[in-house]
């Protein structure tokens, strides 16, 4: 039987080795939204702004209402996830108490914009594409 002393003290190292590997997820979530997810958005933003001025330049009016929806879905999607990524960078250099909501939210925008975003250009495996690997 462990006295309350060393319950007290099994405790804090169990909730610093879990502030620790909460930490390291987020600085892994952290690089790869910047190193990849942004980027993969950023490309199909710009692709999407292409159609979409090439349609306008050939006075097509088809269509166009589609892609113009498109880019703003990407555009904000793409702000937000900025400003989520400086939230996270904020959140990992302060006591950490704001990790996981950060975390919770960029998950959530990450989530709509893998939606978006061409099979061919995100450069992660899909949900739908994990559902089928056994």
């Amino acid at each position: 039987m462990f006295t309350a002393k060393e319950m007290e003290s099994r405790h804090e190292i169990f909730g610093e080795e879990y502030r620790r590997k909460i930490c390291i997820e987020g600085q892994v979530a952290l690089e790869i939204v910047r190193s990849m997810i942004i980027p993969a958005v950023t490309a199909e933003f710009n692709e999407t702004l292409q159609a979409l001025n090439a349609a306008d330049t050939a006075v097509v009016r088809t269509g166009t209402r589609g892609l113009r929806n498109t880019a703003e879905k990407l555009g904000s999607g793409l702000d937000k996830l900025v400003d989520l990524a400086e939230r996270l960078s904020n959140a990992l250099n302060g006591d950490g108490s704001d990790i996981l909501p950060a975390l919770a939210d960029m998950r959530d925008t990450v989530d709509a914009l893998e939606l978006l975003v061409s099979d061919s250009r995100w450069p992660l495996p899909k949900y739908r594409e994990m559902l089928f690997i056994y």
